[in-house]
């Protein structure tokens, strides 16, 4: 029992993780994202996907990250 609370920790904290990094994403492909590729290409739309993408990439990491090392205290 106790090992299953330790997974379903584990997938609370990517949950956590995988909003805060489509929140973190939505910040970076709005701001930098579409400014980035707006100067490169002309083109806002693909620089706010890309935007999210890194930021949901980011947002994963930080999770993924906190539920290995938060519950070890």
């Amino acid at each position: 029992m106790n090992q299953t609370s330790k997974i379903s920790i584990k997938a609370n904290h990517i949950i956590v993780g995988l909003m805060v990094g489509a929140g973190v994403g939505t910040l970076l492909g709005v701001g930098i994202g579409s400014f980035i590729d707006e100067s490169l290409f002309g083109d806002a739309a693909k620089g706010m996907i890309y935007g999210m993408s890194i930021g949901a990439a980011i947002g994963v990491a930080v999770g993924t990250t906190f539920s290995v090392f938060k519950p070890s205290k």
